[in-house]
């Protein structure tokens, strides 16, 4: 495994201790430090049901910053603990199940002042529940055979998701000897993905593997079940707030700028690519684009409910950065609320300040506007503004990529929706979908809305082909983008 990684991974892992019975586990902080979750397999803590078993003390071992052990040691009654398991019977029932988890919370507060210094206390972050394993490399460590040092796990490319919930993996490891009895050592223990910008996201939790286990074949459970208990028993979320975003941009302004580079000249290719690592440099960062984990408006149509690692997702939001930011001189701080002045061509008096909003989508645009009167995305003030224009990221023809929908088009699609066969007005069906809106359908006559659409793709060539890297003929072009976007039919 790459050292690295090994490093990351570390940060993530905790040797538990029941009694004489050694696991592992993977830690993380919720948002305040005043606890841990420590998340393992359940079968591991087995000696958590033994009623039998007078005193059960439970030891944590884990690094700190100076990479130095530490033992912290608790009573069974001093740890809060979350399962699927409430006795005896329904533990032995979650055994070899996807419901093989388990959290325990341990105080912050038993550290000394000198300890919380040097502990990590890592933010969780989990792929999304639609990740795909297949095909990916998972890493991981544990503790095997009680090492005294935490020993790499890695899983090869075809992790299998069975029908009762649990992954089958093969680790890397050859020529293991007990590999049913090593296996017991690294469960509980976490597997993670490595992704773009280098950051790790948990996926599941090695399980062991059955007795008489061929070929290095062991389980792994998924965590999102879990978590959903948390939620229910009201336990503070331990996922990070910055959790959907990349560490880093590093790894998507190339493909951002190769994307075009048959299109584009030498110079202007070049002009993109400095012109992004100029915004980086003075503060473009992942959390100056995001907007979907605060006001999630758009959730029911974006392609992926996770887009921290998704290149055409990074691209469309450089891209965007570039032309307002770069091109037109934007703040970058405004790119969550951008607005675009714009100057009618034909009456210089006509003035409109014209909202910028970035979609990531598949669905047909044409679709999305019948979206926009169907699910009322403009109803209330945390939704879009009529003087809207969306720069609409999506891959290929389907998604209007390539092309401009401007408000003349926008209006022919509405009036459709809200009118029996393109009449001048509204029917029954039309009123309810414009209910609790600002629109006046009091005579009935159908609203002039005032939205428009822009392909990331048809953004890009417009603004940028044929400038020759020069900002002042970027500038031009992005403001005849706009003013054809914003073309308007009679009312």
């Amino acid at each position: 495994m790459c050292r690295e990684i090994l490093q990351k991974t570390r940060e993530y892992t905790v040797k538990i201790q029941v009694n004489n019975e050694v696991s592992t586990g993977v830690v993380f902080a919720p948002k305040l430090d005043d606890h841990l979750y420590i998340f393992t397999t359940l079968h591991s803590i087995e000696n958590f049901f033994d009623m039998e078993i007078a005193d059960i003390i439970v030891k944590f071992y884990f690094f700190d910053k100076n990479g130095h052990m530490r033992v912290n040691e608790y009573r069974k009654e001093e740890i809060e603990f979350i399962s699927f398991a409430n006795d005896w019977e329904t533990y032995e029932s979650c055994k070899k199940t996807a419901r093989d988890i388990a959290v325990l919370k341990i105080p912050g507060n038993t550290f000394d002042e000198e300890g919380k210094e040097t502990i990590v206390f890592p933010k969780l972050k989990i792929v999304p529940r639609d990740f795909s394993e297949n095909g990916i490399r998972l890493y991981g460590v544990g503790y095997p055979n009680n090492s005294k040092a935490p020993e790499d796990l890695t899983a090869d490319e075809n992790a299998m998701f069975e029908e009762n919930g649990r992954y089958h993996l093969k680790c890397t490891l050859m020529n293991i000897s007990k590999f049913e009895e090593m296996m017991k050592g690294y469960s509980g223990g976490g597997l993670f993905v490595e992704l773009q910008d280098k950051s790790l996201r948990l996926v599941c939790l090695t399980s062991g593997c059955e007795e008489g286990e061929q070929n290095n074949h062991f389980y792994a459970v998924p965590v999102h079940e879990i978590m959903d208990k948390m939620k229910e028993e009201d336990w503070p979320d331990p996922r990070s707030e910055d959790e959907s975003l990349p560490e880093s941009l590093d790894g998507f302004i190339n493909s951002a700028a190769d994307f075009f580079a048959d299109e584009f000249q030498e110079c202007e290719y070049e002009a993109v690519k400095m012109g992004l690592e100029d915004l980086q440099t003075l503060g473009l960062r992942p959390n100056s684009f995001w907007c979907e984990g605060i006001n999630d408006k758009f959730a029911s149509i974006r392609c992926c409910d996770d887009s921290s690692n998704c290149e055409n997702y990074w691209k469309g939001q450089l891209i965007k950065a570039y032309c307002f930011c770069k091109v037109n001189g934007e703040a970058i701080n405004n790119l969550n609320d951008l607005k675009y002045l714009l100057q009618s061509e034909n009456n210089s008096e006509e003035v409109n300040d014209v909202k910028i909003e970035f979609l990531c989508s598949n669905q047909n645009p044409a679709d999305f506007i019948r979206n926009l009167l169907e699910q009322k995305f403009y109803v209330d003030n945390s939704k879009i503004k009529d003087g809207s224009i969306f720069i609409w990221n999506g891959q290929g023809m389907k998604t209007a990529y390539p092309k401009v929908y401007n408000r003349a088009s926008i209006n022919r699609i509405c009036r459709n929706v809200l009118t029996m066969h393109d009449s001048t007005k509204v029917n029954s069906a039309g009123r309810k979908k414009l209910e609790g809106t600002e629109y006046n359908i009091v005579n009935g006559d159908v609203p002039y809305f005032n939205y428009a659409i822009i392909g990331t793709q048809k953004l890009a060539l417009s603004v940028i082909e044929k400038s020759k890297g020069d900002e002042s003929k970027m500038r031009k072009n992005l403001c005849e983008i706009m003013r054809e976007a914003w073309e308007k039919d009679d009312e």
